[in-house]
């Protein structure tokens, strides 16, 4: 899928989207450090958002992606956990409980009550939101298990 970059650093990689619906992506270090297994999901989550006839047909494909992101954070939590020493692993539970109080606390925002007034893109850019923070925590985790194998 073609896609324009509107900025480019060490840290991020904005993606800008050429397909319906326009979509975001921010990704954390270089495109290079990210794993084989979240470069699939992307790839099956554009062809599927290419093939998306409806709303709901894109929000199936967002919410596919996100279980896979969900999936790939989870395994690398869980092999990050199994190398690091007691005071790190302590580090990393306390900072993915934050996370995921962050997470939850932006979902609240975009499905809040101003949502059912929205239109049905509103639910698309929410789900596009929530497998987008999945996705960019699972890159955070993935670089930091690489880091650990050195």
């Amino acid at each position: 899928m073609p896609a324009i970059h509107l900025r480019s650093s060490a840290k991020f990689i904005v993606l800008l989207s050429l397909a319906q619906p326009p979509s975001i992506m921010l990704t954390a270090g270089p495109a290079w450090a990210q794993s084989a297994a979240v470069i699939a999901i992307d790839t099956a989550q554009h062809n599927c958002l290419d093939h998306a006839q409806s709303d709901p047909e894109m929000q199936r494909c967002l919410t596919v992606s996100e279980t896979a992101y969900d999936a790939e954070l989870n395994k690398s939590f869980k092999e990050a956990i199994e190398v690091l020493d007691p005071g790190s692993t302590k580090l990393l539970r306390d900072a993915q409980r934050q996370w995921l109080v962050a997470w939850e606390a932006d979902r609240k925002v975009w499905r809040g009550s101003w949502n059912a007034t929205a239109g049905t893109m509103a639910n698309v850019a929410a789900d596009e939101v929530e497998a987008g923070r999945t996705r960019q925590r699972a890159i955070e985790l993935g670089l930091l298990v690489q880091s650990l194998k050195g």
